[in-house]
Protein backbone atom coordinates (compact mmCIF):
# COMPACT_ATOMS: atom_id res chain seq x y z
CA UNK A 1 0.00 0.00 0.00
CA UNK A 2 2.87 2.89 0.83
CA UNK A 3 4.84 1.72 -2.55
CA UNK A 4 1.23 1.86 -4.12
CA UNK A 5 0.66 5.86 -2.75
CA UNK A 6 4.15 6.79 -2.90
CA UNK A 7 3.86 5.28 -7.08
CA UNK A 8 0.38 7.23 -7.48
CA UNK A 9 1.52 10.50 -5.63
CA UNK A 10 5.12 11.07 -6.06
CA UNK A 11 4.90 11.13 -1.80
CA UNK A 12 5.90 8.73 0.86
CA UNK A 13 2.95 7.83 2.72
CA UNK A 14 4.22 9.37 6.45
CA UNK A 15 0.81 8.29 8.21
CA UNK A 16 2.07 5.65 10.55
CA UNK A 17 0.18 1.90 9.82
CA UNK A 18 -2.58 1.73 12.56
CA UNK A 19 -3.46 -1.92 13.48
CA UNK A 20 -6.95 -2.90 13.79
CA UNK A 21 -7.91 -4.51 17.21
CA UNK A 22 -11.13 -6.12 18.44
CA UNK A 23 -11.98 -6.06 22.45
CA UNK A 24 -13.42 -8.47 23.63
CA UNK A 25 -13.26 -10.07 27.21
CA UNK A 26 -11.22 -13.56 27.06
CA UNK A 27 -11.71 -16.60 28.87
CA UNK A 28 -9.14 -17.64 30.71
CA UNK A 29 -6.83 -20.74 30.15
CA UNK A 30 -8.12 -24.14 31.24
CA UNK A 31 -7.33 -24.29 35.24
CA UNK A 32 -7.42 -20.80 36.07
CA UNK A 33 -9.78 -18.20 37.30
CA UNK A 34 -10.10 -14.65 36.10
CA UNK A 35 -10.79 -12.21 38.22
CA UNK A 36 -11.86 -8.55 36.74
CA UNK A 37 -11.95 -5.45 38.70
CA UNK A 38 -13.27 -2.05 38.18
CA UNK A 39 -13.81 1.46 40.69
CA UNK A 40 -15.14 4.10 40.32
CA UNK A 41 -14.19 7.71 42.27
CA UNK A 42 -16.40 10.51 43.72
CA UNK A 43 -14.38 13.27 44.33
CA UNK A 44 -16.84 15.65 45.57
CA UNK A 45 -17.09 13.03 48.47
CA UNK A 46 -13.92 11.41 48.89
CA UNK A 47 -15.37 7.89 48.10
CA UNK A 48 -14.44 5.44 46.34
CA UNK A 49 -16.32 2.14 44.47
CA UNK A 50 -14.77 -1.10 44.16
CA UNK A 51 -15.80 -4.39 42.55
CA UNK A 52 -14.95 -7.12 40.52
CA UNK A 53 -15.82 -10.56 39.61
CA UNK A 54 -14.25 -13.56 39.48
CA UNK A 55 -15.27 -16.48 36.78
CA UNK A 56 -13.94 -20.13 35.57
CA UNK A 57 -12.64 -21.18 32.23
CA UNK A 58 -15.70 -21.53 30.69
CA UNK A 59 -16.43 -17.58 31.15
CA UNK A 60 -19.20 -18.64 34.17
CA UNK A 61 -19.78 -16.28 36.61
CA UNK A 62 -18.43 -17.70 40.06
CA UNK A 63 -18.52 -15.11 42.49
CA UNK A 64 -18.70 -10.80 42.52
CA UNK A 65 -17.98 -8.29 45.19
CA UNK A 66 -18.58 -4.45 45.67
CA UNK A 67 -18.65 -2.03 48.08
CA UNK A 68 -17.37 1.62 49.57
CA UNK A 69 -14.71 3.52 51.47
CA UNK A 70 -13.40 6.85 51.63
CA UNK A 71 -10.25 7.43 49.58
CA UNK A 72 -8.25 10.74 47.92
CA UNK A 73 -8.13 9.12 44.14
CA UNK A 74 -8.39 6.94 41.87
CA UNK A 75 -5.56 5.38 41.95
CA UNK A 76 -6.04 4.23 45.55
CA UNK A 77 -9.27 3.11 44.41
CA UNK A 78 -8.46 0.85 42.18
CA UNK A 79 -5.44 -0.85 43.71
CA UNK A 80 -8.31 -1.40 46.81
CA UNK A 81 -10.50 -3.35 43.94
CA UNK A 82 -7.31 -5.39 43.86
CA UNK A 83 -6.92 -5.42 47.67
CA UNK A 84 -10.42 -6.99 48.05
CA UNK A 85 -10.00 -9.31 45.14
CA UNK A 86 -7.08 -11.34 45.81
CA UNK A 87 -8.50 -11.27 50.10
CA UNK A 88 -12.42 -12.46 48.43
CA UNK A 89 -10.07 -14.80 47.03
CA UNK A 90 -8.60 -16.31 49.85
CA UNK A 91 -11.17 -16.62 51.64
CA UNK A 92 -12.87 -18.54 49.03
CA UNK A 93 -9.93 -20.66 48.52
CA UNK A 94 -8.88 -20.03 44.96
CA UNK A 95 -5.86 -20.12 43.82
CA UNK A 96 -3.98 -20.23 39.95
CA UNK A 97 -5.76 -16.65 39.29
CA UNK A 98 -5.22 -14.69 36.63
CA UNK A 99 -6.51 -10.61 37.40
CA UNK A 100 -7.69 -8.12 34.57
CA UNK A 101 -7.72 -4.16 34.99
CA UNK A 102 -8.45 -1.59 32.73
CA UNK A 103 -5.56 0.52 34.23
CA UNK A 104 -1.78 0.57 33.27
CA UNK A 105 -1.03 3.01 36.38
CA UNK A 106 -1.97 0.02 38.71
CA UNK A 107 0.05 -2.72 36.67
CA UNK A 108 3.45 0.10 36.92
CA UNK A 109 2.56 0.71 40.43
CA UNK A 110 3.07 -3.38 41.59
CA UNK A 111 6.08 -3.62 39.77
CA UNK A 112 7.57 0.03 40.52
CA UNK A 113 6.00 0.81 43.65
CA UNK A 114 4.73 4.56 44.40
CA UNK A 115 5.86 6.18 47.72
CA UNK A 116 2.36 7.31 48.78
CA UNK A 117 0.86 4.24 47.75
CA UNK A 118 3.42 2.16 48.97
CA UNK A 119 1.22 0.31 52.24
CA UNK A 120 -1.38 -1.07 50.18
CA UNK A 121 0.97 -1.97 47.24
CA UNK A 122 3.55 -3.61 49.27
CA UNK A 123 0.09 -5.53 50.68
CA UNK A 124 -1.26 -6.22 47.14
CA UNK A 125 2.35 -7.83 46.22
CA UNK A 126 2.15 -10.38 49.37
CA UNK A 127 -1.14 -11.33 48.83
CA UNK A 128 -0.40 -12.04 44.95
CA UNK A 129 1.81 -14.56 46.29
CA UNK A 130 -0.33 -16.15 48.75
CA UNK A 131 -2.69 -16.55 45.42
CA UNK A 132 -0.38 -18.28 43.09
CA UNK A 133 -1.45 -14.60 40.83
CA UNK A 134 -0.87 -15.96 36.96
CA UNK A 135 -0.57 -12.50 36.13
CA UNK A 136 -2.22 -8.75 36.43
CA UNK A 137 -2.63 -7.78 32.95
CA UNK A 138 -4.63 -5.04 31.16
CA UNK A 139 -7.97 -5.10 29.59
CA UNK A 140 -9.63 -1.98 27.70
CA UNK A 141 -12.29 -0.51 29.39
CA UNK A 142 -15.03 -1.72 26.68
CA UNK A 143 -14.30 -4.86 28.12
CA UNK A 144 -14.33 -4.80 31.65
CA UNK A 145 -17.96 -3.69 31.80
CA UNK A 146 -19.03 -6.16 34.63
CA UNK A 147 -16.53 -4.98 37.39
CA UNK A 148 -17.44 -1.40 36.77
CA UNK A 149 -21.28 -1.82 36.78
CA UNK A 150 -20.29 -3.43 40.66
CA UNK A 151 -18.15 -0.74 41.17
CA UNK A 152 -20.72 1.82 40.89
CA UNK A 153 -23.19 -0.11 42.62
CA UNK A 154 -21.07 -0.26 44.75
CA UNK A 155 -20.25 3.29 45.25
CA UNK A 156 -24.12 4.05 45.14
CA UNK A 157 -24.27 2.71 48.88
CA UNK A 158 -27.52 1.19 48.40
CA UNK A 159 -26.07 -2.16 49.91
CA UNK A 160 -25.46 -0.15 53.03
CA UNK A 161 -22.36 -2.69 53.02
CA UNK A 162 -18.69 -1.69 53.05
CA UNK A 163 -17.95 -4.93 51.43
CA UNK A 164 -20.92 -7.12 49.82
CA UNK A 165 -20.02 -10.73 48.10
CA UNK A 166 -22.33 -11.64 45.97
CA UNK A 167 -22.85 -15.32 44.54
CA UNK A 168 -25.23 -14.82 42.43
CA UNK A 169 -24.90 -12.38 39.18
CA UNK A 170 -27.38 -9.68 40.08
CA UNK A 171 -29.98 -8.46 37.12
CA UNK A 172 -28.19 -5.47 36.04
CA UNK A 173 -25.04 -7.18 34.72
CA UNK A 174 -26.77 -10.73 33.39
CA UNK A 175 -26.70 -9.46 29.65
CA UNK A 176 -23.25 -8.34 29.81
CA UNK A 177 -22.20 -11.22 31.48
CA UNK A 178 -23.74 -12.93 28.59
CA UNK A 179 -21.92 -10.89 25.92
CA UNK A 180 -18.89 -11.68 27.52
CA UNK A 181 -19.56 -15.66 27.67
CA UNK A 182 -20.43 -15.62 24.01
CA UNK A 183 -17.00 -13.27 23.07
CA UNK A 184 -18.70 -10.60 21.65
CA UNK A 185 -16.34 -7.50 20.23
CA UNK A 186 -17.82 -4.21 22.08
CA UNK A 187 -15.54 -2.27 19.69
CA UNK A 188 -12.98 -1.86 17.24
CA UNK A 189 -10.00 0.24 18.13
CA UNK A 190 -6.66 1.32 15.94
CA UNK A 191 -3.66 1.73 17.41
CA UNK A 192 0.07 2.30 16.22
CA UNK A 193 3.21 -0.19 16.68
CA UNK A 194 4.33 2.19 19.47
CA UNK A 195 1.03 1.93 21.52
CA UNK A 196 0.37 -1.78 20.29
CA UNK A 197 3.88 -2.93 21.58
CA UNK A 198 4.00 -0.86 25.10
CA UNK A 199 0.16 -2.81 25.74
CA UNK A 200 1.54 -5.92 24.58
CA UNK A 201 4.11 -5.49 27.74
CA UNK A 202 1.09 -5.41 29.99
CA UNK A 203 -0.69 -8.20 28.39
CA UNK A 204 -3.33 -6.77 26.53
CA UNK A 205 -4.53 -10.12 25.11
CA UNK A 206 -6.45 -8.36 22.42
CA UNK A 207 -3.56 -6.03 21.14
CA UNK A 208 -1.17 -9.60 21.26
CA UNK A 209 -3.93 -11.34 19.32
CA UNK A 210 -4.19 -8.08 16.86
CA UNK A 211 -0.60 -8.24 16.43
CA UNK A 212 -0.63 -11.54 15.90
CA UNK A 213 -2.57 -11.37 12.66
CA UNK A 214 -0.31 -8.57 11.61
CA UNK A 215 2.49 -10.81 11.84
CA UNK A 216 0.85 -13.65 10.43
CA UNK A 217 0.03 -11.13 7.18
CA UNK A 218 3.49 -10.22 7.11
CA UNK A 219 5.54 -13.27 7.31
CA UNK A 220 3.41 -16.23 6.80
CA UNK A 221 3.51 -17.56 10.10
CA UNK A 222 4.38 -15.59 13.04
CA UNK A 223 5.90 -17.71 16.31
CA UNK A 224 2.98 -18.79 18.60
CA UNK A 225 3.22 -17.09 22.26
CA UNK A 226 5.90 -15.71 22.21
CA UNK A 227 5.14 -11.86 22.94
CA UNK A 228 8.94 -10.34 22.24
CA UNK A 229 8.67 -12.38 19.10
CA UNK A 230 5.43 -10.76 18.01
CA UNK A 231 6.46 -7.39 18.90
CA UNK A 232 9.93 -7.52 17.25
CA UNK A 233 8.32 -8.82 13.51
CA UNK A 234 6.28 -5.99 13.34
CA UNK A 235 8.46 -3.22 15.22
Amino acid sequence: MAVEFKLLTGKENTRPEKIPINVNWNKPSRGLIKLNIGASFNEDQSLYGFGGVFKDNYGQWIVGFHGNTPGTSALQAKLMALNIGLKTAIRQGFTKLEVETDSTDVITCLDNGIILLDDIINECRLLMGQVKIQGVHHIFREANKPAHMLAKEGLSGNNNMDLNVIYYAPYFVTNILKSDYEGKTYAVRFFNKDVCSRLAAFGNKNILRGMLLVCNNQVGNAPPGNMNNIISTIS
